[in-house]
């Protein structure tokens, strides 16, 4: 069984200025990720897809290539990742070669662990199981969410269940956003990582923290050596 593994790095981020090698507590965050895929010991090719030379000297000597670059096509602010993939599975046919499973793994993922990456594998080999990807619980029920009206005033945004108790109210989950791990035939058929078929691993709030602003670095950065000193106790 061939395995690719691919961590999609584009150049030109807005809201955070060169997110995917930025210092994150001492290195660029692009290589927590590096680290974790290449300690799974899992995959036959590991590659960068990037546009950005920054980035394409920031991952020299760390294990993995960069066998071709992505193009611009791929590289704006509105092409979903699964075209990434799409991509580089073509590149890859065109020369011959085929894979039968991928993992996706995201380059701003600093909380991303050789061990999860192992685990999606192995629930993959469940013939019933097309893809694994990480999710974590919403920490407040969404049934009791409220937004603004045109008026600019609140309203129940599920109205049916304003006198639930939140302990009655079904758990609701969102994607942790680390990685994507599936098997190529289902993928190409349903075009998109969560799929019919799809399995979570399902990860407590302290091992989760999505990174959108300066604010959500500094936090996740916090959050990071917390996990890090109970693990190493």
């Amino acid at each position: 069984m061939k395995i690719l593994g691919i961590i999609p790095a584009r150049g030109g981020s807005k809201r955070i200025r060169n997110k995917n090698t930025k210092s994150f507590l001492g290195k660029p965050i692009i290589h927590y990720t590096i680290e974790a895929m290449l300690k799974s010991n899992l995959f036959d090719e590991l590659i960068v897809s990037t546009n950005d030379e920054g980035i394409v000297d920031c991952v020299k000597n760390t294990g993995v290539s960069i066998p071709f670059k992505r193009t611009e096509k791929t590289a704006d602010d509105f092409s979903p990742l699964s075209n990434v993939v799409f991509e580089v599975l073509n590149k890859y046919n065109e020369s011959g070669i085929s894979f039968d499973l991928c993992c996706v793994a995201l380059a701003t993922a600093p909380f991303l662990t050789s061990n999860n990456i192992q685990t999606g594998f192995n629930i993959l080999k469940d013939d019933h199981v097309n893809s694994v990807c990480t999710i974590t619980e919403f920490d407040y029920p969404i049934q009791r969410a409220i937004h603004l009206n045109p008026n600019h005033q609140l309203e129940w945004t599920y109205p049916k269940f304003i006198k639930s108790r939140s302990q009655d109210l079904l758990k609701s989950y969102h994607d942790a956003g680390q990685f994507y791990f599936f098997k190529i035939e289902p993928f190409k058929k349903y075009r998109r990582f969560i799929m019919e078929f799809t399995s979570p691993i399902i990860l407590s709030s302290i091992e989760v923290h999505d990174i959108d602003t300066e604010e959500d670095w500094t936090a996740a950065e916090i959050k990071f050596k917390i996990l890090h000193s109970r693990n190493s106790r």
